[in-house]
């Protein structure tokens, strides 16, 4: 009988389909990204998908804006927020994004050149922090920010660009975070929803999919 193929060195995050059961599972058996974290990414795309029946992905509609672009808006950077809370230990009370930058940049520097490509779509490829390192991204302080506290102003801002660079935003950091908590990069099972974005990083030369049509694996870059 032939051997079983060794498990790769990446976390593989599984997401069982048993009814009432809604837990990821590494490949040492330990519950490194939560539920709560993924499923919420999962379900801003899936809110983005709904969202595309009505408003095309494309660059001509980039300033096309929307409650609904305002909600997703909201909360992808609501939970920016509790990311950055989570990873910066004994900052909380005052943390804010340049704070969390001082932290966070040196540990997952490949942030900055980490892009999202949207499935089937001609828009753009997203770099959501590539100038992480020198500002705050556009999308953050004049779409989240401007949106958190002064929403009546600037509810232009609640653009589909600020919402699909504010989703793909949260997503990238998610799989940077899973890196930084557990040592895997993260790579989650196809059946869990559909991915909208393919994650890669020009820096290791990589087309962003790797492995079979079962797994979505994310290329973010080298290791620091």
């Amino acid at each position: 009988m032939d051997e079983a193929p060794p498990i790769p060195s990446r976390a593989v995050l599984f997401l069982f389909a048993s009814p009432g059961i809604d837990r990821y599972r590494d490949e040492n058996n330990t519950h490194a990204m939560t539920p709560k974290r993924w499923s919420f990414v999962q379900s801003l795309q899936e809110d983005l998908l709904a969202i595309s029946r009505y408003v095309e992905f494309h660059e001509a509609n980039r300033k096309t804006f929307s409650l609904a672009f305002d909600k997703i808006i909201l909360a992808a950077g609501s939970e920016i927020n509790s990311i950055f809370e989570e990873l910066v230990h004994g900052e909380k009370e005052n943390l804010n994004i340049d704070k969390a930058k001082g932290h966070l940049l040196p540990q997952m520097p490949s942030i900055t050149s980490t892009e999202a490509r949207l499935v089937a779509s001609e828009y753009p490829v997203l770099k959501p922090w590539e100038n992480w390192g020198t500002a705050n991204p556009e999308w953050w302080s004049m779409g989240y920010n401007k949106l958190k506290h002064e929403r009546s102003k600037h509810y232009r801002d609640a653009t589909l660009e600020y919402a699909l660079l504010s989703v793909s935003g949260l997503l990238i950091l998610t799989l940077h975070a899973h890196r930084l908590t557990t040592g895997h990069d993260a790579a989650v099972d196809g059946f869990a929803g559909r991915q909208i974005f393919e994650i890669s990083n020009p820096a290791t030369a990589s087309d962003g999919y790797q492995g079979g049509s079962i797994m979505n694996t994310f290329d973010i870059g080298p290791r620091p």
